[in-house]
């Protein structure tokens, strides 16, 4: 595809099927993590496509669950993530991290060995190992958690920021929803809803599938890199950083980013920190409460007074911020839907654009999936707003 920074030929943005109807959607590493409100792969490959040149820099400040840097990466592009939750960032890290097909197979087979002697000799292991133990007891039948706590304690033996300890982290955090009791949507559990009957289920076998998972997922992502020849960067060398998208410059410079992708929080449509409840009570943080009311227009503020203007100023700064990391005449792209049960703000969001300094190029309307629109039902489309830095 010929990069629309050469040509402007806009008329092809709304030529592409948007909605991606028929395609598929999901690649071997959707699957890795449960995390709410990711969007389509093909979104930020066909505007990194169009609105950047090999070799650039490409900043998600809301990179989520890395959907963005894994296509900036293939597509030969230099990628930044960005995200205030530490989930979301232990997720991006397990999937850009650096480590073979050889090496992933040896460490699934070396550790699933682990849990298993783990297992058989239960007096080595015991639930005062496990974090915030109360807490945890009331998520997970007793014998689920002895086998979190033989897995937790095995992760623990690697070696720190090794790859294999980065994956096993990642591993044992998107088994936690599937194994505990909850079995309802998954707003429950984000919303601190304990079950009423603990339930047995196998955690133990759950990691190791999850293991066997990630081991195809690096196959495949090495089988597409192999396709497209990267150059400009190696797996360990990506800027990843938990950190607020409101203020970035202990981590990007001024004028040093080529394209800005990213899909901010809609309001009052997610709670993204509290919805990895269950991954902070093993991993953390310590100050999970502050880092919950730092969340831009997090769900459970809906009902606060000024709740839409306290959103709109967070939205102000971290566009300013945008404006600031990029080069002039470079492009944001963002992606924004609304739920229809709240005050609309796209409008207020482009107005602001125009105060800080982006002109608008274009705005594409997408619909969402009938999948995503079951965990979101008032948000049914989507808009792709295409913005210009001014020179």
């Amino acid at each position: 595809m010929e990069s629309i920074v050469k040509k402007n030929f806009l008329s092809e943005l709304q030529a592409i099927d948007w909605d991606f109807v028929g395609e598929n959607t999901s690649h071997a590493g959707v699957g890795l993590h449960w995390y709410p409100a990711r969007f389509v792969p093909q979104i930020p490959s066909n505007l990194i496509g169009y609105f950047s040149e090999k070799g650039d820099t490409v900043l998600d400040p809301f990179c989520g669950c890395g959907t963005t840097l894994l296509e900036s990466f293939r597509l030969d592009r230099k990628p930044i993530g960005i995200d205030i939750n530490p989930v979301a960032i232990l997720i991006t890290k397990a999937k850009l991290t650096n480590i073979s097909i050889e090496q992933i197979k040896s460490f699934t087979a070396k550790t699933t060995s682990s849990i298993a002697q783990k297992l058989l000799t239960k007096g080595d292991i015991t639930l005062r190992a496990v974090p915030n133990l109360e807490e945890n007891s009331r998520w997970y039948h007793p014998e689920t958690l002895a086998e979190l706590a033989s897995i937790y304690s095995v992760i623990l033996d690697l070696d720190d920021n090794s790859p294999e300890k980065i994956i096993g982290k990642c591993c044992f955090s998107a088994i936690l929803n599937r194994v505990c009791s909850q079995d309802r949507h998954f707003g429950w559990i984000c919303d601190g809803v304990h079950p009423s009957e603990l339930k047995y289920k196998k955690a133990s076998e759950a990691f190791n599938e999850k293991l066997v998972q990630f081991t195809n997922f690096v196959g495949y992502f090495r089988q597409s890199l192999k396709a497209t020849e990267p150059r400009v960067t190696s797996y360990g060398d990506i800027d990843i950083h938990q950190a607020d998208s409101r203020a970035l410059a202990k981590f990007v410079g001024d004028n040093k980013v080529d394209l800005v992708i990213t899909s901010p929080p809609y309001l009052s449509v997610t709670d993204y920190n509290k919805s990895s409840r269950l991954t902070m009570l093993w991993f953390g943080p310590d100050k999970w409460e502050e880092l919950k009311q730092s969340e831009i227009g997090a769900r459970f503020k809906r009902a606060r007074k000024g709740s839409l203007e306290d959103y709109i100023e967070d939205s102000r700064k971290y566009m300013t911020e945008f404006h600031r990391v990029l080069n002039n005449e470079k492009y944001l792209c963002m992606i924004i839907g609304q739920s229809s049960s709240h005050p609309a703000y796209v409008e207020l969001l482009l107005n602001i654009t125009q105060e800080i300094g982006f002109d608008r190029i274009q705005n594409i309307r997408r619909n969402i999936s009938v999948k995503r629109r079951r965990l979101f039902p008032r948000v049914q489309t989507e808009e792709i707003i295409i913005l210009r830095k001014r020179e």
